[in-house]
């Protein structure tokens, strides 16, 4: 079950980076994290999960304040890092469990920024963290699901990219 959870979630992830504006790629997200739910409590990794429990509801509320074309604040900022900080905690079994929670950490910093850009370059670096923790726990479909993103997010800052702060530092030349 892990498997399948994992591979929808694969899809939904993907497809959000290469949504040209951010509401969509938010929309993506929340069905995306849904499944990364499933398959870390399959896979017994209730760290990642509870972690990813929490970026679901921070990635609703971004949503909702991208759809009505509002920036959240920096206190809503604040409180998803808390709240994603406590929720790992909570679960907390070793250092390794701090792969995850950066990189969701990174990802709410990505999300909350106005730039797709920014988001994008947020997620790659995310999935590289997960990456790292999937190895270590032999978690290998979520390896090539990162792997997956890593090559999915590198494309997107490239194509996206092309009248963005990227192209003065040569990567749409890739």
């Amino acid at each position: 079950m892990s498997l399948i959870f994992g591979v929808l979630a694969l899809v939904f992830s993907a497809f959000s980076l290469f949504c040209k504006n951010k509401v969509k790629m938010l929309l993506c997200q929340i069905p995306a994290n849904i499944f990364y739910c499933l398959s870390f409590v399959f896979a017994g990794a209730f760290a990642p999960f509870v972690g990813v429990a929490v970026a679901t509801v921070r990635t609703t509320v971004f949503f909702v304040f991208d759809l009505r074309r509002f920036r959240p604040n920096i206190w809503f900022l604040i409180l998803f890092e808390v709240l994603t900080i406590a929720a790992v905690i909570i679960v907390f079994k070793s250092t390794l469990d701090l792969l995850p929670l950066l990189g969701l950490l990174m990802f709410t910093y990505g999300m909350w920024q106005n730039s797709e850009d920014v988001l994008r370059v947020c997620a790659i670096v995310s999935s590289v963290l997960f990456v790292i923790f999937n190895l270590i726990f032999g978690l290998y479909v979520g390896v090539l699901q990162e792997g997956i993103m890593i090559a999915a997010g590198i494309v997107s800052v490239i194509k996206y990219g092309k009248n963005s702060q990227y192209t003065t530092i040569g990567l749409d030349k890739l």
